[in-house]
């Protein structure tokens, strides 16, 4: 009597399929921390996109809650109603940034030039998608703050 190898062969392919099913799956890169900020890729189209030019007032490393920009004068800014109401200038904080946006890169005091947008009736109401400094000596239109950073 001859014994087949079919059983064992069978079972053999059988334990190699489950053996790479059960490989641990590959952890994604992790997302910064940068403290109560939440690093996210809207999922609803924007109202209104802006670029602004700015300095960064605080930082989630410097101990902010979020980014805070004290931005120039927006005279178009578009409100809640849809009407051009225009935005002085003034210290903004921002609680979500893309993830594409590194802001390790930046310090308390940096001249920067910062695109965001607005969402009116969907979270977050702010988004910065995009962050670049500027040269030290660029003139930017601001008031001094007391006791700013």
């Amino acid at each position: 009597m001859r014994l087949s190898n079919a059983p064992l062969l069978t079972a053999l392919a059988l334990f190699g399929t489950i053996a790479a099913c059960d490989k641990p799956a590959t952890t994604p890169p992790a997302k910064p921390f940068y403290g109560k900020m939440e690093v996210m890729t809207p999922t609803t189209a924007a109202d209104q996109t802006y670029t602004v030019r700015a300095v960064t007032m605080g930082l989630p490393a410097s101990g902010r809650a979020y980014l805070e920009l004290h931005h120039e004068e927006i005279p178009q800014f578009v409100g809640r109603d849809g009407s051009v109401e225009g935005m002085k200038e003034m210290i903004m904080d921002f609680p979500a940034i893309r993830p594409d946006v590194d802001l390790s890169t930046f310090a308390v005091g940096d001249k920067v030039e910062a695109t965001f947008e607005v969402r009116w009736k969907s979270e977050p109401r702010t988004v910065v998608t995009k962050m670049t400094k500027l040269a030290a000596e660029t003139e930017l239109n601001l008031k001094p703050v007391m006791g700013g950073g």
